[in-house]
């Protein structure tokens, strides 16, 4: 089963992997994807607070090109906490 959020983070994505009777592999879906996405979002944030608060020192402009362009950053950057913490409920 698979479902799409507003990012395209793939939701109960565990789940397809294990056998169909099995509710505890839903629970462990459930606490992967829901940490992931903690992660993703505690990422994105705190990049663009990095970059609002102490390099650029005032709010950037949503129609400014570099606001766009840092999001793009933030976004590519972020997968690596989700994997981790993914990797971890996995074991």
């Amino acid at each position: 089963m698979r479902v799409c959020s507003r990012h395209c983070v793939p939701v109960f994505h565990d789940h397809a992997d294990a056998p169909a009777s099995s509710g505890q592999s839903l629970v462990q879906a459930l606490k992967a994807d829901t940490l992931s996405l903690i992660a993703w979002q505690v990422g994105m944030y705190g990049w663009m607070a990095l970059m609002r608060f102490v390099i650029f020192g005032k709010e950037l402009p949503k129609t400014d090109p570099s606001f766009w362009f840092l999001m793009q950053i933030g976004m590519a950057a972020t997968p690596g906490q989700t994997k981790e913490r993914n990797v971890t409920l996995r074991k």
